[in-house]
């Protein structure tokens, strides 16, 4: 059976889990510069862990994430932006109920 799901589009925690990685570490990033941002990500891509497979596995994972705020930054489309759930658009702290 063919698969329509291009993986090499998904990060690989999505699919992986990465249950076997027992450690991890965090960066939380403001952006300041937006144009310094895409250059840092288009530089960084090729090293994204995807979710296609691969033998052996990855030792290490590199996974990349944004909030609504930081895509605003990063000058996604107002279209695209809308496109995620209203949980993601306002915010972990934007909501009393969170």
């Amino acid at each position: 059976m063919n698969s329509s799901v291009d993986y090499a589009d998904i990060q690989g925690l999505v699919r992986f889990g990465f249950g076997s990685m027992t450690e991890a570490c965090y960066f939380l990033l403001s952006i300041k510069d937006a144009a310094a941002a895409r250059a840092w990500l288009r530089a960084t891509l090729a090293q994204i862990t995807t979710a296609e497979e691969k033998r052996p596995a990855p030792k290490t994972a590199l996974q990349v994430a944004f909030t609504h705020e930081g895509l605003e930054k990063m000058a996604v489309l107002s279209h695209v932006r809308e496109g995620f759930s209203a949980e993601f658009r306002c915010g972990i702290a934007g909501d009393s109920s969170r």
